[in-house]
């Protein structure tokens, strides 16, 4: 009996130690789930916090940018900083030269750019699809994805092998597109998701900034011929003269004034005078180009502020200049011919001024009377500056 009562009494505790080492087991088990799991929230958290850290410098960086131009590099920094491929690149969309041309805007990694724009924004292109579509697109393999055959040639090769486009749109409008890629390793859905993010961001930011970019524009810009306006160009040329005396450099100033322009008004009317306004502006904007500044002064008159120029160059641009608008074919409203001639007075800082305290005013009378007193009462059609008549 008491045998009995032993053995029931062993296979009793055996029965409970077994359930014992079985729950232990489980509670390690649970307790290793529940700590992979802790980890991987910690990881997930650390990530959160890590991008919510570069989404803030990234709008912070954003809310700095005065100009497009500014704000394409950011926006590859903050990819570069918050994903890390090895290559990305943004592309934006090119208006006024047709609704298929991208230029490549900022880059990170890449060489041979003109090839890559090229080989990228073709016909079937991972850039022009993203664009097309209006959505991303991802390759994980270029080597077995066969959409886009570029990405397995140089230069694209080996730098998209794993690839990413995404446009950027502002009101269903695409202004641009991200492409990132990787050598290897590919991409995660976190790395689309911040991709995305950063997409949105950049979109918006970037319309504010073209708006905020047209409305400085037009502050400073003559409406009817596209030249900077009166006040603009007294501001830079107080600027540019600032900036001789300081350096020690030469500003030329050209005054230049169409011949006879009232009566070409009451000959052809009012429209085809401001047709001409424009068509003798985008002469001057052409030959002064982008490294001086052109502005209409008034009415019929024009002025360029040539920076670091002397005077005898300055003389050589209004020659030029005088001698496109002559030999130019100008028409009227009604295409009936129009020939037309300017007269031009040129003056140069430091030499053709009185008072170093005057300047402005002073560059300005000086070239305004080789206009008037000189190249107009002289027959017009002609560049006149100081010392001209005395040789």
């Amino acid at each position: 009996m008491a045998f009995l009562i032993w053995t029931g009494f062993s296979a009793w505790l055996l029965f409970r130690l077994r359930a014992r080492k079985r729950r232990y087991r489980e509670s390690e088990k649970a307790l290793a789930e529940v700590s992979a799991q802790s980890e991987q929230l910690r990881q997930e958290n650390n990530r959160y916090n890590y991008d919510i850290i570069a989404l803030y410098e990234f709008l912070g960086n954003m809310a700095s940018c005065r100009s497009t131009n500014a704000s394409y590099q950011v926006f590859i920094d903050s990819i570069q900083q918050s994903i890390a491929p090895d290559v990305s690149a943004v592309f934006i969309k090119d208006n006024e030269n047709g609704d298929d041309f991208y230029w490549l805007a900022a880059q990170h990694g890449l060489n041979d750019l003109n090839v890559i724009q090229s080989q990228l924004t073709a016909a079937n292109g991972m850039i022009r699809w993203a664009a097309v579509h209006t959505r991303e697109v991802q390759v994980e393999d270029a080597d077995t994805d066969g959409r886009f055959p570029e990405l397995r040639e140089p230069p694209c090769a080996p730098h998209f092998k794993a690839a990413i486009a995404l446009p950027l749109i502002h009101q269903r409008a695409v202004l641009g597109v991200f492409i990132i890629g990787r050598e290897s390793g590919g991409f995660s859905m976190e790395d689309l998701r911040l991709l995305f993010i950063i997409a949105n961001e950049s979109a918006l930011y970037l319309q504010n900034l073209r708006l905020y970019e047209e409305v400085a524009d037009l502050a400073i810009t003559d409406g009817s011929t596209g030249l900077y306006n009166h006040r603009y160009f007294f501001e830079q040329l107080d600027l540019q003269l600032a900036e001789a005396v300081k350096y020690g450099f030469t500003v030329s100033l050209m005054m230049i004034d169409i011949d006879k322009f009232k009566e070409l008004n009451d000959q052809y009317g009012h429209l085809t005078g401001d047709k001409i306004l424009r068509n003798v502006a985008e002469i001057i904007r052409d030959e002064v180009g982008s490294n001086h500044l052109a502005a209409r002064y008034g009415g019929e008159e024009f002025a360029a502020v040539l920076a670091d120029m002397d005077l005898s160059s300055a003389v050589e641009m209004g020659e030029r200049i005088r001698e496109t608008v002559e030999k130019r074919q100008f028409l009227s409203l009604d295409d009936r011919k129009v020939h037309l001639t300017v007269s031009i007075g040129v003056a140069t800082f430091p030499q053709h001024i009185k008072d170093s305290t005057n300047a402005l005013t002073d560059l300005i009378a000086a070239a305004d009377l080789q206009l008037v007193s000189f190249a107009k009462n002289e027959g017009r059609n002609q560049v006149c500056f100081p010392g001209k008549l005395s040789n």
